[in-house]
Parts: C-alpha cells; sequence; structure tokens
C-alpha cells in the first residue's frame, strides 16, 4: 500500500520497503534510483532522518547523477559545495586535505552521507523544522538566518521548497 505511514515502515523488510519505494516512482526514476536506495536507507536509519526527504533532496539536487557539478562547484549526488564538505568532515572529526575532500566528493556513498549528515546538522540547528533545514541547505543556514531575521524570506513562495515538495 503506497499510503503505508512511515511509522509503520518497521513492519516490513528492508528488501520490501525499498520495493514500496521503488514502485511509487516512473521506472526511468527507479533506475536511477536503485543503485543508491540502499546507502540512502541505511543513512537515513543511521541519522534518523526522513529517507523520503533525503530522496526528495537527491532528485532535485542531481536527480540521481553521481558526476553532477553545477556551476558554483557543487558536486555530485546532493551537490555539496567543497567549503562545505571541509567543515562537515571537521564536523565528523576527519580530516582530509582539499584533494581528498574533491575526490570524496565524486564518490556516491561519501557524498550521500556527507549531504545527510548535513541535513541532519541543519534539522538540529533549525529545532527540527524540516522547511526551514530544507531551505537552508539551498540557501546556506547564515543566508537563511539572516533572512528570517530581517523578515524578507516568504517560505510558503520558495521555489526550492517547492520543488522538494513536489518530489516528496
Amino acid at each position: 500500500d503506497p499510503k503505508l505511514p512511515i511509522k509503520r515502515a518497521d513492519e516490513l523488510s528492508k528488501i520490501e520497503f525499498e520495493q514500496l519505494i521503488l514502485t511509487t516512482l516512473e521506472p526511468s526514476v527507479q533506475e536511477a534510483l536503485r543503485p543508491y536506495i540502499n546507502s540512502i536507507l541505511d543513512l537515513s536509519v543511521e541519522y534518523q532522518i526522513d529517507p523520503f526527504w533525503v530522496i526528495s533532496i537527491v532528485m532535485v539536487e542531481s536527480d540521481f547523477n553521481s558526476q553532477a557539478l553545477s556551476h558554483k562547484n557543487a558536486r555530485g549526488l546532493m551537490q555539496l559545495m567543497p567549503d562545505t564538505a571541509q567543515y562537515l568532515y571537521l564536523l565528523m572529526q576527519r580530516k582530509l586535505s582539499g584533494d581528498q575532500v574533491l575526490a570524496n566528493l565524486d564518490l556516491p556513498q561519501e557524498n550521500l552521507e556527507m549531504g545527510v549528515f548535513y541535513l541532519k546538522k541543519l534539522l538540529q540547528n533549525f529545532r527540527m523544522n524540516y522547511r526551514f533545514a530544507t531551505v537552508a541547505y539551498n540557501i546556506g543556514p547564515a543566508k537563511l538566518r539572516s533572512h528570517l531575521k530581517a523578515k524578507s524570506i516568504d517560505l510558503n513562495n520558495s521555489p526550492y521548497l517547492q520543488k522538494i515538495s513536489d518530489r516528496y
């Protein structure tokens, strides 16, 4: 049942849960997600965040293209900036050179882990508010805080938030 509440997801085996997710998507999206779904689900459990949210962000950010590169140099499945990734590695107490960070951003598993870790940090920083964390993922937490303080952002009309919501 595609309307199975997420709180009941633990009643399914991992394979059944993966199949449930995949069958809700168009065939082309199923094939694009298939290589990453296991990692996304594992990381979502590890970091205790909604796997559907992660999948939605990956869809919008890279359309499941692990080699995606933006005009701003955001890289990989979750379109992380190298400076952001370097900062995240420091938070995770992993010391890597700039070259190692760049190389890791092109590795799907590393990129997914950094992205999911970042989403969890944003959730914590924005008091578990998924809307704020989602917009912060796109524009950066400092910029979002500045907009919120100046009351110069309308989350109800955020194109990025709308794209994520539509995929979700």
